[in-house]
């Protein structure tokens, strides 16, 4: 992408100078052609591209493309002038010096000055603009095909999921340990019945969404870890601790439900005896830290991967595209316990 942008700025440098030359030559010939016109044209275009050069330099180390279209409006036109002398007093140093040579004809150090001053700062004033348009235009562009890539693999992430929960596996075995519940326990069948449907709900309404509060992505956590309980009984002992004052924090829907999955999956079903699993959310200064720790092994989990198919990768793509670089991924396995922590700042509901 970068080199693309090089590479369009070169063709855009070179081609603009170059029709601006021909197009002063052509404009002094027919109003007031004379004798070295055409080398005096080349002379000061070539020393205008040179200077433009130097103001693309400025205008990365002082970071103006980082600044809105509104904030750029003051510095801009303090800077034009400036450009624009600068250009107009190198062309009349080399007319001066040079000018015999080149066949250009003589004239006071101040003419020279103000032939190039005067139309320069238009000339300038053009180019800057033309180049944060184009930064712009880009920008704008690489933001909608960001935000149409994380839609995409939000909904990808969203279908993989609802297809692991439908899946003809899952589904027998939660209807058929509901349906044992029935003769055994009809309210806790009829509440397993609640938290299948509400578990299947959530996947179709966060369809759209790109965040979603911290308390209704726990809610969701509860109602699966109610559905896995019936198979796992007590082989499976699951924990949801976080401070309340996070519930309003927005975090990517489903990011915490595929880590419980992968915790029960690579790590209590792997064992005999069953496991802990352990899903915190805490606060780490302007940032928030989800954890889903479960006993076992990290080797058990060398190739870990969500039931849905998505994948760690996924989540980190995600994370990128929603946070850039702000966000934090990562799997540890220290003293029988395999954690997964998400980092990221935080953002509330308005």
């Amino acid at each position: 992408m970068m080199q693309k942008k090089q590479r369009h700025f070169w063709m855009a440098q070179i081609g603009g100078w170059s029709l601006a030359t021909f197009l002063n030559i052509v404009i002094n010939q027919l109003l007031q052609p004379y004798p070295g016109l055409v080398m005096a044209s080349i002379l000061a275009m070539s020393l205008g591209c040179l200077t433009t050069l130097l103001y693309r330099k400025l205008i990365h180390r002082w970071g103006w493309r980082n600044r809105s279209p509104r904030g750029l409006v003051i510095p801009v036109l303090f800077s034009v002038p400036v450009i624009s002398t600068l250009w107009a007093v190198s062309f009349a140093l080399a007319a001066s010096l040079f000018g015999a040579w080149l066949g250009i004809p003589r004239a006071p150090f101040l003419q020279y000055f103000l032939g190039v001053f005067v139309s320069g700062q238009m000339i300038i004033l053009i180019w800057v603009s033309s180049y944060f348009a184009y930064h712009y235009f880009t920008k704008f562009s690489q933001a909608e095909v960001e935000k149409w890539r994380l839609k995409a693999i939000a909904k990808e992430a969203q279908l993989g999921a609802l297809k692991a929960q439908i899946n003809p596996h899952f589904m027998f075995n939660a209807l058929n340990n509901i349906r044992a519940l029935i003769l055994e326990d009809q309210s806790r069948s009829r509440e397993m019945l609640t938290h299948l449907s509400e578990l299947l709900r959530y996947n179709f309404s966060s369809n759209n969404q790109q965040l979603v509060p911290l308390d209704r992505e726990m809610d969701i956590v509860r109602s699966y870890l109610e559905l896995v309980s019936i198979q796992y009984e007590k082989r499976l002992f699951a924990q949801i601790d976080y401070d309340r004052t996070l519930s309003e924090v927005l975090v990517p829907p489903m990011v915490i439900q595929l880590l419980v999955e992968n915790a029960i999956k690579h790590g209590v079903a792997l064992s005999p005896d069953g496991g802990k699993v352990m899903i915190y959310a805490e606060r780490v200064g302007q940032l928030i830290r989800l954890v889903v720790k479960n006993t076992g092994y990290l080797q058990a989990q060398e190739r870990l991967e969500a039931p849905s198919g998505v994948g760690l990768q996924n989540i980190r793509e995600r994370l990128r595209l929603l946070f850039d670089d702000k966000a934090d991924f990562r799997i540890e396995e220290r003293n029988g316990w395999v954690t997964a922590s998400v980092l990221f700042p935080i953002e509330e509901m308005i």
